[in-house]
């Protein structure tokens, strides 16, 4: 009688795609992670792949193994087991973190099943010592429950760059269904591999190779990803700006875009081996030192007033009355342009007042927000803003939430594929309040709010006449319809195509918003 294979009954979704003959895409995730954490990019890949995603043993929704089970033939066994069961027999992998490694192991075992090896935020590289003693950390943790609540807490509040409120929710929940034994067990596992050089590992691999990080990664931190670059020739190396060790939720259309150029790069291509072309390198290597530079940074100072205004330093929220004394504002457009005149303050803020009137009004204004800084850190404000007779500028990094949305939509504006073109606009514009930066009625603001919404009606419009399916075509005029209430084309072309799917109640809806408008 055989010796039965070990393998776990994996939690997953498989999501195939219309088009005839679309390849495969598997997305696994890290230690103590789960399939969810693909939510934002799933819809960005299904237009044109087959894809698959499923929680490993013991993480989230799948059958728990135990800590002396974990190894690469469990893993493996069990991911081979979903796809003969799915009938796959090749695909294109996606793994991040402790995933990433899974598919270095898969691919070595199961060389015809990997057409191409994505690896997110994964250890190539670890210092030995270093990596043994945290090891040996966190084995010690997870034997204390007070101890691993208090460990989690900290990865959840860390390992997402910027993240709102929803997102480090969705992070606690994330985390909460791996017990102690799985976690630490995959983690042995995936720390006890990586020291024994993946370097050469991978060299050994006939399949092309990508590395994406992320360039604020508290765990993976970038100095220490980028020393792979010159060991590892036959893999590409992008850094996903703006996001922690979980790029595919801080910036998941970005990590898209790199995924699929990778994927399509590579198929049909020249496979012999692919390098870096001058052009590459060259920007590769300038995103590498604009990182580093920017790790090096001490000071982090962040606006976001998209729809709720909020001010944070090096992660921690400045509290403060903002809204006194044209605080918000002042500050706001300090950041924004970095360095200004005191005769444009003057002119924006208090153009019909007398020049010795809006002086005083600047240094009250200026006075306070000093006053709510320095309370906040202890620190003179000198540290932070250079305040001198003529001019005022920031001496720290500024992060605004108005630059990651022009970003956003400069994005949009140059993605030729128009499917991902769709997918990131519905996404990206949906989300947005129906009113930007609701706080704001400067003039000078309410410009750049006013080129904005031009630009998001121009992509919708231009997206709208290249006729969509109808699906997307009432996503599209939905964004329109609040970025444009005034145009009554968007709310009868949305109402009669909600009839045509007999969506009749969420026509109703619309309908009675639209005359409930101009009442």
């Amino acid at each position: 009688m055989s010796k039965k294979t070990k393998q776990i009954s994996l939690h997953y979704e498989y999501l195939k795609c219309v088009k005839p003959g679309a390849e495969t895409v598997l997305f696994v995730h890290g230690v103590g992670m789960d399939m969810s954490i693909w939510d934002d990019v799933i819809p960005l890949f299904h237009n044109d792949f087959n894809v698959i995603r499923c929680d490993l043993p013991g993480h989230g929704y799948s059958g728990s193994a135990n800590e002396a089970a974990f190894t690469w033939e469990l893993l493996i066994n069990s991911i081979k087991a979903l796809l003969e069961k799915l009938n796959i027999s090749s695909l294109h992998f996606i793994g991040h973190g402790g995933g990433g490694v899974l598919g270095i192991e898969l691919a070595r075992s199961e060389k015809e099943l990997i057409k191409t090896l994505t690896l997110a935020d994964t250890p190539i590289f670890i210092p030995k010592e270093f990596s043994k003693q945290e090891l040996n950390n966190r084995i010690d943790t997870v034997s204390d429950c007070l101890r691993f609540e208090e460990m989690i807490t900290a990865l959840v509040n860390t390992i997402s760059y910027n993240a709102p409120e929803r997102r480090l929710a969705k992070l606690n929940s994330i985390y909460r269904r791996v017990t102690p034994s799985d976690y630490i067990g995959f983690f042995r596992l995936v720390i006890e591999t990586a020291l024994k050089n993946l370097v050469d590992e991978i060299q050994r691999l006939d399949v092309p190779i990508m590395m994406l990080q992320g360039e604020y990664d508290p765990l993976m931190p970038l100095e220490l990803q980028v020393m792979n670059i010159p060991y590892l020739k036959k893999m590409r190396f992008f850094i996903i700006p703006d996001s922690g060790y979980v790029p595919m939720m801080d910036q998941p259309m970005i990590f898209t875009q790199f995924s699929r150029m990778f994927i399509k790069k590579q198929a049909g291509s020249e496979s012999a081996g692919f390098t870096y072309t001058q052009a590459l390198k060259k920007e590769v290597n300038s995103i590498v030192r604009s990182g580093v530079e920017r790790l090096d940074s001490q000071n982090l100072l962040e606006i976001n007033f998209i729809s709720q205004f909020s001010v944070w330093l090096n992660g921690s929220e400045v509290l403060g009355k903002w809204n006194q004394r044209k605080a918000k504002e002042l500050m706001t457009f300090i950041a924004y342009h970095g360095s200004v005149t005191r005769e444009q303050i003057y002119d924006l803020f208090w153009p019909e007042l007398e020049l010795n009137k809006a002086r005083n009004l600047l240094r009250v204004s200026l006075n306070h927000i000093k006053s709510i800084i320095e309370e906040h850190t202890g620190d003179p404000i000198e540290n932070y803003v250079a305040i001198d007779r003529d001019s005022i500028q920031m001496k720290i990094q500024c992060k605004l939430d108005l630059n990651e949305l022009s970003n956003c939509i400069d994005e949009i504006e140059h993605t030729c594929d128009d499917e991902v073109k769709e997918n990131l606009a519905i996404k990206r514009f949906s989300e947005l309040p129906d009113t930007l930066f609701p706080l704001f009625y400067d003039d000078w603001f309410l410009k750049i709010r006013t080129g904005l919404e031009s630009r998001i009606i121009r992509i919708g419009e231009d997206l709208l006449n290249a006729a969509p399916e109808k699906e997307m075509a009432i996503e599209l005029l939905k964004v329109l319809m609040k970025f444009n209430p005034g145009d009554d084309r968007y709310q009868e072309q949305l109402v009669a195509l909600l009839q045509k799917t007999n969506r009749q109640k969420e026509a109703r809806y619309f309908r009675n918003k639209s005359e409930s408008s101009f009442m």
